[in-house]
């Protein structure tokens, strides 16, 4: 049964004080029939002088019941054997019958060694309160009884054996192999939850290695994509944007109106190319930023026309750093109203502000007065679809208000699109 057992629970190891001590309480126990077999009764004393590895299987499944390691097995099974070889030794050679040795030896150890396990295991129950322990005391405490009488019983000192010796090998055998299938079965449950908690374990780090092995994915398609749009800024730089240089060059000094209109175009490329590049070059950087330099570039122009212009984006100032796509979404959009009101409701008053609300969301306003207020019907074109499809891929919120004299655009962008710049 012990066997069948530690196969299940894979702990072969752990079978060999349990065999060993049910094998010698069998022995003690079939020792008034050992009488009717001569051949089994002449080498029955050489059985008893094995005790010694009885004394060193108790040890081990006491200390098995205890929940402890066997250390020094090994030097306790070899000084069990050292002892059984000595008696073997002084048997062979005469100098004491291998009864004798057992009756002034083996006995006498074995009933010590018994005591000092009752004792230790009865210390144990007072400290840990464990049932087992309990129940293992009192069957060391029957056999050591059982042992005793029978010791005193073979010197003299008493008159025939306690009646009760075979009922407390039985009980100490019985007690044995329930406390180890009892134990062997827990070992078994708690091993089945430590490999339930291994592989949810093992699930979750798997898991996160997928989404760590996504976001390297995408840091090298961003990384790639990168480097890409950084070369064709740099194409954009050195091509194109010499050759409208010298445009807006040879046509600033021409008096002509169609000079007048190339020079106005060009510096409006011009205007186009470098936002471009800014974005793609400088990396994340903030909308503060980024809508200043647009604001050094457009609003000198429209105040040249007589508009009133109004800007205030300085709550903006301690944002974090936005990605490139996000700040070129926001800046068109920013191009675009400021268009439509200078040039398409022909304003004189242009006010651009923007504030952080209580979520962290960004709240942009522009707003536009004293020229021809927003027909929605009528003045949806491409110039206000594309801004609200810019403003759907950043995740943004765009209204657009019609007002006395103009219209009001208002854009909330969230704050999940922010990154800090590490």
């Amino acid at each position: 049964m012990c066997i069948v057992i530690s196969i299940v629970n894979r702990s072969l190891r752990k079978v060999v004080e349990p065999i060993v001590i049910f094998s010698f309480l069998l022995l003690i126990g079939s020792a008034p029939f050992v009488n009717l077999v001569p051949a089994v009764n002449a080498l029955y004393p050489y059985f008893i002088a094995s005790t010694p590895l009885l004394i060193a299987a108790m040890y081990g499944f006491l200390k098995y019941v205890n929940q402890q390691d066997y250390e020094n097995k090994t030097k306790v099974y070899l000084a069990a054997t050292s002892i059984i070889f000595v008696g073997l030794v002084i048997d062979l050679t005469q100098i004491l019958d291998v009864k004798y040795f057992n009756l002034w030896v083996t006995l006498p150890t074995l009933l010590l060694s018994l005591i000092w396990f009752s004792g230790h295991s009865f210390y144990l129950f007072l400290k840990k309160e464990n049932a087992i322990i309990g129940i293992f005391c009192a069957g060391f405490l029957a056999l050591s009884a059982s042992v005793g009488s029978d010791f005193l019983f073979r010197i003299g000192l008493i008159d025939g054996g306690v009646v009760s010796s075979n009922l407390a090998v039985l009980a100490l055998f019985v007690i044995t192999a329930s406390t180890y299938t009892a134990y062997a079965f827990e070992a078994k449950n708690t091993i089945s939850q430590h490999n339930e908690t291994l592989k949810k374990s093992l699930k979750e780090l798997q898991m996160e290695l997928e989404g760590e092995f996504e976001k390297m994915s995408k840091l090298r398609q961003e990384s790639a994509l990168s480097k890409q749009m950084t070369h064709l800024s740099r194409e954009l730089h050195d091509g194109i944007l010499n050759y409208m240089s010298m445009i807006f060059a040879l046509s600033e000094n021409k008096k002509s109106e169609d000079m007048e209109v190339i020079n106005r175009l060009s510096k409006l490329a011009l205007s186009e190319i470098r936002i471009i590049i800014n974005s793609t070059e400088s990396g994340n950087q903030t909308l503060f930023s980024a809508l200043s330099v647009l604001r050094s570039q457009l609003i000198e122009p429209i105040e040249m026309m007589g508009i009133k212009v109004e800007w205030s984006l300085l709550d903006l100032i301690d944002l974090p750093k936005v990605e490139p796509k996000v700040m070129l979404e926001v800046v068109r959009v920013f191009q675009e109203a400021i268009h439509n009101a200078v040039s398409r409701a022909k304003c004189t008053t242009l006010v651009v502000s923007g504030t952080v609300d209580q979520n962290g969301d960004i709240k942009f306003l522009i707003k536009n007065y004293g020229g021809t207020s927003l027909d929605l019907d009528k003045d949806i074109g491409f110039g206000i679809s594309g801004m609200l499809n810019r403003a759907k891929r950043i995740s943004a919120k765009l209204t657009l208000t019609p007002v006395k004299g103009g219209a009001e655009l208002e854009l909330i962008l969230p704050k999940l699109v922010f990154t800090v710049s590490q």
